[in-house]
Order: C-alpha cells, then structure tokens, then sequence
C-alpha cells in the first residue's frame, strides 16, 4: 500500500494517527523510512514516532522492539520451517497485544509473539488448529493469564 499511495502521502495519512504501537513488517518500514537496513529503519521510526513503542518484524531474523521506556532488543526467531507464512503477521500481533496487556513487558511480549508466530508458520493455513505443540509453547512463556485464554 506505501509504494502504491507513495510513500509521502502514506506518511501524511499516519503522521496523523496517534498510535501508542506500531507493528510495520521489515518492507514496510524500510519503504516508510527510505532506509536499506532494518536497525536504521527502526531508528527512522522512533524518531519520527517518539512516543510509539515500534516492533518490527522481520521473518526469520525475528522481531526488534524500541520505545520510549523500552530500550532496543533483538529476539531471534524460532526454528521453525516455513511452510505457510499466511496468518503469521496477525498471530505475531495478536500475541503480542496479549502478552503486553497481561504484563506491559515488550521485551517478553515479543518473545511470546515469535514463538506463535513461528508455530504458525510451520503449518498450513491463516488459522491453524490449536495443537499440542502450541499450548506446550504457551505454556514456556511466563504468561499464565495468556496460556488460559481458552484455546
């Protein structure tokens, strides 16, 4: 959507929407900043989102996460084999909104975002069944209000 808006009219648009998050995919943030590497790309976003918490998701290089409070950290993504990537950006958000509204640990809300994000991944289809292997995931991460969320 930035190349086929262009990226100045995109830039218009959200300058004006007071966001307290921001989750742009690797393309996405290199298309809004103008930047070829990922760490100058999330570097561009905190400065001209300054009260934003930025995540940045980057595939299989995993997530970076930046803000006010939140100093940037690197986590790696999951080992998983990629089968079907369709799903993957939503799950990785919706995890994280659910790890970070439980304890307001960005750092931790990422690590739980890349451990569902990677098991999506690894499986066919935007909404895979809730399997073993993925409460067994939950169940790893420090969340216990997440892992009861009724799956």
């Amino acid at each position: 959507m930035i190349q086929q808006m262009g990226r100045e009219n995109f830039l218009d648009i959200v300058d004006h929407v007071p966001f307290d998050l921001l989750f742009p995919n690797d393309d996405e943030a290199r298309a809004m900043s103008g930047c070829s590497h990922s760490g100058d790309a999330l570097s561009w976003l905190r400065e001209r989102y300054p009260h934003a918490l930025v995540v940045l998701k980057m595939d299989a290089e995993g997530a970076l996460i930046e803000g006010p409070d939140q100093p940037r950290v690197h986590v790696a993504a999951t080992p998983d084999t990629l089968t079907d990537a369709t799903g993957a950006g939503d799950a990785f958000g919706g995890a994280f909104l659910a790890g970070w509204l439980t304890h307001r640990d960005a750092a931790q809300a990422a690590r739980l975002a890349v451990e569902v994000g990677g098991w999506v991944v690894s499986r066919f289809g935007a909404r895979p069944p809730a399997d073993a292997e993925l409460l067994a995931r939950l169940a790893r991460q420090p969340l216990s209000a997440v892992t009861g969320a009724g799956l």
